[in-house]
């Protein structure tokens, strides 16, 4: 059909069209399309005159379609589906057979424990999937996620920013770190232990640890700081060698007391919990592929163990 031809149609026409073809029987067709039998014959008449073709013919059993409206209908039928997931919610994603790499911001610990995990559960339902982790930048994750640059964050203290979705994929309380052969902490944490003994804390500046330690000074004691280190990965393994606290969440400290002599504690000080989460662009909100993927990770992060 040219483009002349083509333009003398719209989109009502289409769908008239492909009813009688689905259909073969103009009262049956009308009665899909919600309009009157009056109204489908005026439509059978327009498409008569422009595609030169008579479309449905009276036979001995009743109505039947015509060479060139067989030839039509197939076609139309997909050209309409096509139309309706463009207009909707786009292609069906298909895990088993996509090819795509999705790229995910997150810190180094929760790239250790959460993609390996990962990829074990999808590399038999999509193993044309691939990944790419990127560390967190503060001063560019909103602009990161709205440009597609990353299609996922997850972790905590997202920046809440204007267009940037987030949802709580694992509640988390904080536990207190201390080796198994502690010379005097053996399974309680007193106060009294927590202010005397050294702790180790996870951050690059000399504010960082400030939940516990405004959880101290509301009760009127402080802590020992003893090392501050940058790398969660760090802190329990030099808190198994060493007599020192720490205090973190705990799916970091379940992950390390499965590799090394640990203890973990409730914290002596009341600290608030909170939530790891993934943090998307507005944009993704729907796509299909994305839900998938956000959805993929929040059942890892709360598997067992």
């Amino acid at each position: 059909m040219s483009e002349l031809r083509l333009s003398a149609f719209n989109l009502n026409l289409l769908l008239a069209l492909d009813a009688l073809l689905q259909e073969v029987s103009v009262t049956r067709a009308a009665r899909r399309l919600h309009i009157t039998q009056s109204a489908m014959s005026h439509n059978l008449a327009q498409l008569r005159e422009l595609l030169g073709d008579p479309l449905l013919i009276r036979g001995k059993a009743g109505m039947t379609l015509t060479p060139r409206a067989v030839g039509l209908a197939a076609a139309l039928r997909r050209g309409l589906e096509q139309l309706q997931r463009a207009l909707g919610d786009g292609p069906v994603f298909a895990p088993e057979t996509a090819t795509r790499t999705f790229v995910l911001t997150m810190g180094e610990f929760l790239a250790v424990h959460l993609m390996p995990r990962l990829l074990a559960r999808l590399r038999v339902g999509a193993p044309g999937l691939g990944f790419t982790v990127v560390p967190v930048d503060r001063r560019r994750q909103a602009e990161q996620l709205e440009s597609g640059e990353v299609d996922l964050g997850v972790g905590v203290n997202f920046e809440r920013a204007p267009g940037v979705r987030s949802t709580p994929a694992l509640a988390q309380r904080f536990v207190s770190v201390v080796r198994r052969d502690h010379p005097e902490i053996r399974g309680e944490l007193t106060l009294e232990q927590f202010e005397r003994w050294p702790h180790v804390v996870v951050g690059e500046g000399r504010g960082d640890g400030g939940i516990v330690d405004a959880a101290l000074a509301r009760l009127g004691r402080s802590r020992k700081v003893a090392l501050r280190v940058p790398y969660f990965l760090a802190a329990p393994v030099m808190v198994a060698a060493s007599d020192m606290i720490l205090t973190t969440a705990e799916l970091v400290a379940e992950h390390f007391a499965r590799h090394y002599p640990l203890q973990l504690l409730t914290p002596p000080v009341a600290l608030a919990p909170f939530a790891i989460d993934m943090v998307w662009h507005e944009r993704f909100e729907r796509d299909q592929a994305h839900t998938w993927l956000r959805g993929q990770v929040e059942a890892v992060l709360r598997e067992p163990g």
